[in-house]
Formats: C-alpha cells, sequence, structure tokens
C-alpha cells in the first residue's frame, strides 16, 4: 500500500472523528429546559367483583374495582433552570387519568434536591394531581407514588405547559421494557456500564476490523487459503464485520444511555415495590 493511500484513509478517518467530535460539543453547549418523566406500575387488584359478587374492597374507605400502585419519575434532562414562574400557567403541570380513573393518594418517595421543594397535591374530586416546585435545575427531579384506580401506566399522563418548552418527553420507553438493567440477576444490574463498555469497544474493533479488509491489502494475506481471498469475498466480509460493529456499538450506547438515565438520588425508581 502506499504512502499516499494510508494517509488518505488516516486523514479520512480523523475528518470523521472531528465531525462527530464537534457534534458532540455542539450539543453538550445547548442550554435548555428539557423535563422528561417516566411511569411504571404494580397492579394489586383488577375487576374482583366479576368473580365474587358479595366481595367488597375499600381504599381509605373509598370501595374500589382496581387498585394499582405507580411510581413516577420526574425531572429536568436539560442545561437550563426550570423556574417556578414556567409552570405559573393557565395549562398547569398535572398529572391525570383515563375517564373514570380516581386518584386515591400520591406522596413524594425521593427528590434528590430538597431545596427544589416539589410537592403534589390531589383535587378534591380525585381526578387530578397538580405538581409545584420553586426551581428543577439539570438532573434535579423526585419520584412520585400514586395510588389510583386504573390498572396500568398507559391510565396515567402528565401534561401542562412549561414556558421555553415545545413538549414534556416521555421515557418510560427506555426505562421500563425488559433487558440488562431490569434482569434478576443482580450481577448484571450492578455492572451495566461495564458491560456496555465492554460492548462499545466490541462493535468499534468489529468496525476497524471491517474496514481495515478493504483499507489494508495486506489483511488478505490471513486468508490467502480460504476463498475469502477473492474480491467479492473480502468485501462480503467487510460488510458483515462493519453491520455486526454497528449492532453491537448500537446496543452498547443504548445500555450506557439507560444506566445514566436515572438521575442520581432517584434510584428508588427502579427498586422493588414491597
Amino acid at each position: 500500500m502506499s504512502a499516499e493511500t494510508i494517509w488518505g484513509v488516516v486523514g479520512t478517518v480523523l475528518g470523521v472523528v472531528g465531525i462527530v467530535t464537534g457534534y458532540i460539543f455542539y450539543r453538550l453547549g445547548l442550554k435548555k429546559k428539557e423535563p422528561c418523566w417516566a411511569i411504571r406500575s404494580a397492579n394489586l387488584i383488577e375487576g374482583y367483583s366479576k368473580k365474587f359478587d358479595e366481595l367488597m374492597i375499600l381504599y381509605a374507605n373509598h370501595q374500589v374495582e382496581n387498585l394499582t400502585v405507580s411510581k413516577i419519575l420526574f425531572w429536568n434532562n436539560g442545561t437550563e433552570t426550570i423556574q417556578r414562574n414556567d409552570i405559573d400557567t393557565v395549562n398547569h403541570l398535572r398529572i391525570i387519568g383515563t375517564e373514570g380513573l380516581k386518584f386515591l393518594d400520591t406522596k413524594i418517595l425521593a427528590q434528590n434536591n430538597e431545596s427544589n421543594r416539589i410537592n403534589v397535591n390531589i383535587t378534591d374530586s380525585g381526578d387530578i394531581i397538580y405538581l409545584d416546585f420553586d426551581y428543577i435545575d439539570h438532573k434535579n427531579g423526585c419520584v412520585i407514588q400514586v395510588v389510583h384506580t386504573g390498572i396500568s401506566s398507559k391510565d396515567l399522563n402528565i401534561v401542562g405547559d412549561i414556558k421555553g418548552v415545545r413538549l414534556m418527553r416521555n421515557k418510560s420507553a427506555g426505562l421500563i421494557p425488559f433487558n440488562i438493567m431490569n434482569a434478576p440477576n443482580r450481577y448484571f444490574k450492578r455492572h451495566t456500564k461495564l458491560i456496555s463498555l465492554l460492548a462499545i469497544i466490541i462493535g468499534l474493533t468489529y468496525l476497524g476490523f471491517g474496514f481495515a479488509i478493504q483499507f489494508l491489502e495486506s489483511i488478505k494475506q490471513i486468508f490467502k487459503s480460504s476463498e475469502t481471498t477473492d474480491f467479492y469475498g473480502s468485501i462480503f466480509l467487510s460488510v458483515i464485520s462493519i453491520i455486526g460493529g454497528l449492532l453491537i456499538l448500537f446496543m452498547g450506547i443504548r445500555l450506557w444511555k439507560r444506566s445514566g438515565m436515572i438521575p442520581e438520588g432517584l434510584e428508588v425508581f427502579r427498586s422493588e415495590w414491597f
């Protein structure tokens, strides 16, 4: 391989790295408010009266047909502080349920900055929970426990207007599905970041190997006794390595992001229920 080819490859790689690095620093430098939330629920009772006509279940002197406990994680994932006056609108920040759902009880399980002074209040009608706070900085937030007459997380929603925010992001899909972090094995839970880092390294290795097959002629010597020494065989092996590397890299990055998605001090959101 000629020196010109080698320097061309090096220049291309450095150019790509420079573009990616520049974009990352650009994103990190953006100041914005990014309120996020996620919900996980445990259904305790559902439709018992269909099987037991004479059975009556009360919660705080309220007869219930369904009973579910939900944890709601709410935090500011942005770098700009959300102030109290940002939620002082006609469309106030609140938790609502599907038609007919009643909120029976609510409390703050955890907040990682007491100065935020986050509090929740149920209306007398029991169909709305209002959220209030003094301010929420980057990665500040709370975990709210809600007891209600719904049957799943799909029955709840957080709505309202926050000045300077186009929409609040529902991160439930990234936190709730079964993955390594939610697996029964405690070892995987404790070492999620290490596993994701290994996946990223393996993915980058596969990518590097795939590109090396195309750019370094000497790599063909490894397969000189194999049918892959022909041009199409090399391309096939390169494509497989690159695709495999991208998939592993993607999974590693996703797992890394999820491992750090829950702000420090709010891990009770993922803890056992009882």
